[in-house]
């Protein structure tokens, strides 16, 4: 028991951290709980997540000014304080992010150990697997042509000789140097500048019983290795250096370096720098070569991935990098031409500026516009070896296509059959650069152009962008650009609300069309004119996309206040003189946005005098925000009109599929202020299909016979349950097993609670489950049943979700017997809540 003093000072230390968070002074906030829990150490448990936010929120403030040793300086100190209870595996989970963060892996995994061993970091466990090793490590081991070229490569390279050397550059697993033992090396040097990579190497090595008699590791990159002196410039030399030394010139470079876009990693740099300081004369590169193969496509869906594009075809924004990556057997496209293979060869060891440009004809054979460009090629790993990246290989190929911009600002790309295009192609250090310097058109053609790139009739924001100028943005946000179906459904809930709204606020993670909608439809009178509106964003978003928000509002005559984390705090809005509109990069001063809107409305007497109790100080440290402001449901009922006057919409779902972690966190922790505003949607409903997918598996594990029996299960320990990004519509090489179903819905001012249910589900056809595909759908406060309610599907179309959304759907892989047709699988749904927003499903057996 504690005293009463006590018990008073605990209420000061809680009431005076909780204030500070509304001002943003994190610091404050992080001492007050720590003065709280000095004082009385059992309620830790009740205000560890408070304290977990604060302390997330204050050492991001370090890190991001260049204090991470005193953002490191301060977890230690609240570990050092708080009891190794299960409610601390959060703070544990964040130090380790942290400390990857900093580069200290091996510290990073020792705090997420200790998480897992205090309680359910598993799913965090899962985040710092996919962070420390990323998928295509698994799609590009699995590939068996390429597996299969190299090793005969090196074993050709090694023929007849005991005596050759071998230096494998950026080994990975080690599967390279595993082959280049096996062939006969006298002696393989190996580099990984990836730490965690390199840390499964050694294992993947002892486990194939290869020694350091055999193999050496650098944990480097090539260009930090240098070549041991002579004898004399040793004598010479008062001391060593301490680099890598590589003893002497070796016979064999190997570096498989090689991504969708071919020159991404650096393989012509590295190798340039390879061959001229470690190979010895004669000496052997692998790969040698590449020949490229160029198509012409047409796209709508590829290019809203590469530019935003204007109804009269002229564009306004483009991607800021020169391709994109993407399978294309996956991706809805038109063929305009035959593939052009041999379009250019590409020596990895030899000096792009000393390469002449490539004209390259190819003729037309279908109608259409060129929307993009497609790359693949043919690598050509020695005289003898080869394998390829062409579409036709699908999800058996270890890479996706490359996707080549077609800037057409001032140029008409409509084509015909008969015309041809000409391509410059040229190349740099980094990527291959296509220009389309001329159209020949066919003379029988030069009536017949026409608009191949009709867009939909929709009424949306985005035919309503005037011309600002050709802008970079990121892929991710030229695609939201290009979504027409999210931002007119949400406008449409807006503006058929009966009561008249008052403010508005927008929660988006990233880049989206949807509060630009609404500015429109503010400035057309389709939604009152005299509404507030706040759009919080994170401040990783682009200093390219703010700038085109303020434009547009500029254009619409709309004036937007803008406040990021140097800002102070946004004013109190009392709109008497039309609407305010704001632009909040920053959670933080989202919070104090969302506080500030206490202050805009005059309350109605009961829920002043309920606010009054709330904010008296009673219970100062309540288990659930949620529960101490739901007040009471008669006085809630009567001023029903008053909480619709405001309304928060929340873009709770990621274009990758997953739940926005921050957002749902942001609204857990300001649950209590979320009471008298109408949410939009109201709800979430997780819908899912049982599947079986070997290319699914092929993501998460590596196989045998596809590294010639070579022992990689040890990358496998880094496989995780759940795959984001996973196009259900278009995805070969998947069996849905059963019809979709559906979890009962989640309110979204509840998400913080944990529930759970189980879930019959048919099965339609006979197979082996290794998936559940899931996705969400949006829904309105309509009580009714039926799919009226329905505001956004994120699944697939031949699921109910939109042709023209952007959103794909996530994967949660499992394992599971043969079931059979007409039977029944019980499929157990769990939510844990906001703190980790990840639903989870299990079979528990078929009936």
């Amino acid at each position: 028991m504690i005293s009463q003093k006590q018990a008073r000072a605990t209420v000061e230390h809680v009431q005076r951290a909780r204030r500070a968070v509304v001002q943003g002074d994190y610091r404050s906030s992080v001492a007050g709980f720590l003065n709280a829990i000095a004082t009385s150490p059992e309620v830790a448990e009740n205000i560890s997540a408070e304290l977990t936010c604060a302390l997330r929120w204050y050492t991001a403030e370090l890190a991001a000014t260049g204090k991470s040793n005193a953002a490191v300086w301060m977890y230690k100190n609240v570990i050092d304080v708080l009891p190794e209870e299960s409610y601390t595996a959060e703070i544990w989970h964040d130090f380790s992010a942290l400390k990857y963060t900093n580069g200290e892996t091996e510290e990073a995994l020792e705090c997420i150990e200790k998480a897992l061993d205090l309680d359910r970091a598993s799913v965090h466990l899962e985040d710092l697997r996919a962070l420390a090793v990323e998928r295509w490590h698994f799609r590009m081991l699995n590939d068996r042509d390429r597996n299969t070229a190299f090793e005969s490569a090196i074993n050709r390279a090694l023929h007849g000789s005991d005596s050759k050397i071998v230096l494998d550059i950026g080994t990975g697993t080690g599967l390279l140097s595993i082959y280049a033992v096996r062939a006969g090396a006298k002696h393989v040097y190996a580099c990984e500048a990836n730490p965690v990579m390199a840390h499964i190497a050694k294992g993947c090595l002892r486990d194939n019983k290869v020694s350091s008699s055999d193999v050496t590791l650098w944990v480097t990159h090539s260009e930090e290795i240098i070549l041991a002196p002579s004898e004399k410039e040793l004598k010479q030399s008062c001391s060593t250096p301490k680099q890598a030394l590589l003893p002497k010139r070796v016979d064999v470079i190997v570096a498989e370096l090689i991504d969708s876009g071919l020159l991404g990693e650096n393989i012509v740099t590295t190798l340039l720098h390879a061959s001229k300081n470690f190979l010895a004369p004669g000496g052997k590169i692998i790969p040698e070569r590449a020949d490229i193969t160029l198509q012409l496509l047409e796209s709508t869906q590829i290019a809203n991935h590469m530019s935003y594009t204007r109804k009269d075809g002229e564009n306004v924004f483009c991607l800021e990098e020169p391709y994109i990556c993407c399978m294309l057997s996956e991706m809805e496209h038109s063929c305009l031409s035959l593939p052009q293979s041999n379009a250019r060869t590409i020596y990895f060891a030899r000096d792009p500026t000393e390469c002449p440009k490539d004209l390259v004809e190819i003729p037309v054979t279908k109608n259409g516009k060129l929307h993009c460009v497609g790359m693949w090629y043919n690598v050509h790993v020695d005289n003898s070896a080869s394998f390829n990246t062409e579409p036709r290989r699908g999800r058996d190929c270890g890479w996706d296509q490359a996707m080549l911009f077609v800037n057409s600002q001032d140029s008409n790309f409509d084509v015909c059959e008969g015309d041809t295009v000409i391509l410059e192609v040229s190349h740099t250090i980094k990527s291959i650069v296509v220009e389309v310097k001329e159209i020949r058109k066919n003379k029988n053609n030069i009536q017949q152009q026409k608009d191949h790139t009709k867009r939909s009739d929709v009424a949306c924001v985005t035919d309503e962008v005037e011309q600002m100028g050709l802008t970079s943005l990121k892929e991710y946000e030229l695609t939201l650009m290009n979504d027409i179906d999210e931002p007119s459904r949400v406008s449409q809930v807006l503006s058929t609300q009966n009561t008249k709204l008052k403010e508005c606020i927008v929660l988006s993670s990233i880049f989206s069309m949807t509060c630009l909608q609404i500015l429109s439809d503010l400035k057309e009178n389709k939604i009152d004119s005299t509404m507030n509106l706040s759009w919080i964003i994170p401040p990783s978003t682009s200093h390219e996309a703010v700038t085109f928000i303020r434009k547009f509002a500029a254009r619409k005559g709309i004036e937007l206040e803008i406040y990021d984390s140097s800002s102070s705090k946004p004013s109190v809005v009392d709109g008497k003189n039309g609407s305010v509109c704001k632009l909040v990069s920053s959670w933080e001063l989202g919070q104090a946005v969302l506080s500030s809107l206490s202050n805009t409305i005059a309350s109605p007497p009961q829920l002043d005098q309920q606010k009054s109790v709330m904010n008296s100080g009673e219970d100062p440290i309540p288990k659930s925000h949620a529960k101490q402001m739901s007040g009471n449901g008669d006085i809630q009922h009567k001023n029903e009109e008053f909480r619709f006057c405001r309304v928060m919409v929340a873009l709770l779902v990621l274009p990758s599929g997953l739940l926005d972690e921050g957002m749902l966190q942001f609204l857990a922790s300001n649950s209590a202020l979320l009471q008298d505003m109408k949410m939009v949607p109201h709800s979430l409903r997780i819908c899912g299909v049982v599947v079986e997918s070997s290319s699914l598996a092929k993501l998460n594990s590596v196989f045998e016979p596809s590294v010639s029996g070579v022992n990689l299960t040890r990358i496998n320990k880094f496989a995780v349950s759940r795959l984001s990004e996973i196009n259900l519509e278009s995805m070969q090489d998947v069996t849905e097993l059963s019809p979709v179903f559906r979890v009962p819905k989640l309110e979204v001012t509840k998400l913080n609670d944990s529930v759970h249910f189980e879930v019959q589900v048919p099965v339609k056809v006979k197979g082996k489950p290794n998936a559940i595909v899931y996705w969400f759908e949006y829904l309105s406060q309509e009580e009714n049943s039926g799919s009226n309610n329905i505001i956004l599907s994120t699944g697939p179309c031949h699921c109910g979700g939109s042709k023209s959304s952007t959103h794909l759907q996530v994967a949660q892989m499992l394992e599971h017997s043969l079931v059979e047709d007409g039977t029944h699988l019980s499929v157990a749904f769990v939510w844990k809540g906001a703190a980790e927003p990840t639903p989870y499903f299990s079979i528990l057996s078929p009936k």
